[in-house]
C-alpha cells in the first residue's frame, strides 16, 4: 500500500541552509520545477511562516495557481531538521 502511495505521490524536495540565500534558492528551485513540468507544488516549512508565505506568493505567481497545500511540519521533523526550514516541492505521476 505504501508503496502505491509513493508511486503516486513523489515529492521532490530541497532544503537549504541561512535565510536569505535559502528563500532565493528555494524560489530558483521552483523555477526549475515548473521548467521540469510540474503540475503540482506544496511549500511546508518550520516555524517560518513568513518565508513560506512569500515562497507561496512567487511561486503562485510563477506557476499561476496555489500550491497543493503549504503547512508546518510536525515536532518530530522539526526537531531534525530544525527551525526556519523551508520545503519547496512537486507531485510526479
Amino acid at each position: 500500500m505504501a508503496e502505491d502511495a509513493k508511486a503516486l505521490i513523489e515529492l521532490a524536495t530541497r532544503r537549504f541552509i541561512g535565510e536569505v540565500p535559502a528563500l532565493e534558492r528555494m524560489l530558483a528551485y521552483l523555477h526549475e520545477l515548473r521548467e521540469r513540468g510540474a503540475s503540482d507544488w506544496i511549500v511546508q516549512h518550520a516555524q517560518a511562516p513568513a518565508d513560506a508565505e512569500r515562497l507561496v506568493a512567487e511561486g503562485t505567481a510563477l506557476f499561476g495557481f496555489g500550491p497543493l497545500f503549504c503547512t508546518q511540519v510536525g515536532p518530530v521533523l522539526g526537531a531534525h531538521l530544525g527551525s526556519g526550514m523551508l520545503v519547496g516541492g512537486m507531485t510526479r505521476p
